[in-house]
């Protein structure tokens, strides 16, 4: 009897292949990740990096050059580790480009590329995998040179949101005055608020804006854009989007309407979308408990989309076949998105009527799944290197036999 097909081999040879590819992806690493000189006094620039073989095996890495000055480095192509050899120390030069440089961050990349790894007397596939190192030249622009980014850190109605701009001079003359811009936008690009400082910057220096805006408008997307105006030019960072939260969705109230002990009961739940986008997906799950606490009914409605501003109704049903007259509670759940909105419902049944009235007691919050996510991910991945390293094991075992 055949151990494998033909597909069942073609299938054990590619689990393999990512488990080796998984096995060997950290196989080897480099320090460090990056190195920034200054341009013209650091050149020419001697420097060294270090590759580590992390797995102790032999092979050979690669060492390609790349970026603006790659003309002017000078580094070896290739090294060879022995098995059993940890690291290797490589040296480099970058020469002075000799006034053909541009203003601005320059890069010169290291890129590391290892091939034909083994261990031993047995040989593994010809993996490939690239490491990069690199070293950023700073040079300076002449005369006077602001540059700055924008950093929001959102908040809700009821609190601030932090903006943090760093500005940093790298231009050849200091910077006295500099006038700081801060402009919020609704989505629209109405104008909300503007926020104004002034800076000092010296050469090479880095100075930070910093302003928390108290919130004065309602729950939305907005956006933010910095100006800083310094005499011979105007620095200014890209607009960027923040989210003001609150509550998107509101519960207006629970009814049910004709209603006849022993039917099937129709609940009716208004929902309303206060947020300025629309919302999709929206559904609710209904909790049954009586008196006592006991779990006596759950049902879900359908799910609907809402437009700003709009109102619907979210339909569910209730069968009261077994149901007895008397006093209840519903917890009503609303989803959408990531958020939920959780109210109980004081819910009397009699013979011709239920009457419902929303207690104030609720919740609104955002549901976070990663950890769940990343626990399946773990139980499903043992159990995949499970199963391959059985049939790697019954594979050899019965070629050998």
């Amino acid at each position: 009897m055949k151990l494998f097909n033909k597909n069942g081999k073609r299938i054990l040879i590619l689990l393999v292949s990512l488990l080796i590819f998984s096995t060997v992806v950290n196989a080897f690493s480099v320090s460090p990740a990056r190195r920034l000189i200054d341009y013209p006094e650091d050149l020419p620039y001697v420097g060294e990096f270090v590759i580590y073989n992390d797995e102790l095996t032999s092979g050979k890495v690669r060492i390609e050059v790349g970026g603006e000055y790659s003309d002017y480095v000078f580094v070896e192509d290739y090294v060879h580790f022995e098995v059993g050899e940890f690291e290797k120390k490589i040296n480099y030069e970058i020469k002075n480009p000799n006034n053909k440089v541009k203003p601005g961050l320059n890069g010169v990349s290291f890129t590391l590329t290892r091939t034909d790894e083994t261990r031993g007397k047995r040989s593994y596939l010809g993996t490939r995998m690239a490491l990069i190192t690199s070293v950023v030249i700073n040079v300076p622009y002449g005369g006077t040179y602001l540059e700055t980014k924008l950093f929001t850190y959102p908040g809700d109605v009821n609190g601030g949101i932090r903006f943090v701009a760093p500005i940093l001079n790298n231009g050849a003359e200091d910077v006295l005055g500099a006038k700081v811009v801060l402009e919020i936008t609704d989505k629209n690009g109405k104008l909300i608020e503007k926020i104004e400082d002034v800076k000092n910057i010296l050469v090479n220096e880095k100075k930070d804006f910093r302003t928390v805006w108290q919130v004065n408008v309602g729950q939305g997307i907005y956006s933010a854009q910095l100006f800083v105006d310094y005499g011979n030019g105007v620095a200014e960072t890209e607009k960027v989007s923040f989210e003001i939260e609150g509550e998107k969705i509101l519960l207006n109230e629970v009814t049910v309407n004709d209603f006849e002990l022993g039917s099937v009961a129709k609940f009716e739940i208004a929902v309303k979308n206060i947020w300025d986008e629309r919302v999709e997906n929206i559904y609710a799950e209904l909790e049954v408990y009586d008196i006592e606490g006991n779990l006596v009914e759950t049902f879900v409605t359908d799910k609907k989309d809402l437009e700003s501003g709009e109102k619907i109704l979210l339909e569910g049903y209730w069968d009261t076949l077994e149901v007895v007259e008397g006093n209840y509670n519903t917890i009503v759940v609303v989803r959408y998105g990531d958020r939920l909105l959780e109210r109980n419902v004081e819910t009397i049944v009699s013979k011709e009527a239920i009457k419902t009235s929303i207690k104030i007691a609720g919740r609104s919050v955002t549901v976070v799944e990663g950890e769940r996510t990343l626990t399946w991910t773990i139980i499903i991945s043992l159990i995949v290197l499970s199963i391959v390293n059985l049939l790697w094991f019954m594979h050899f075992g019965r070629t050998k036999r």
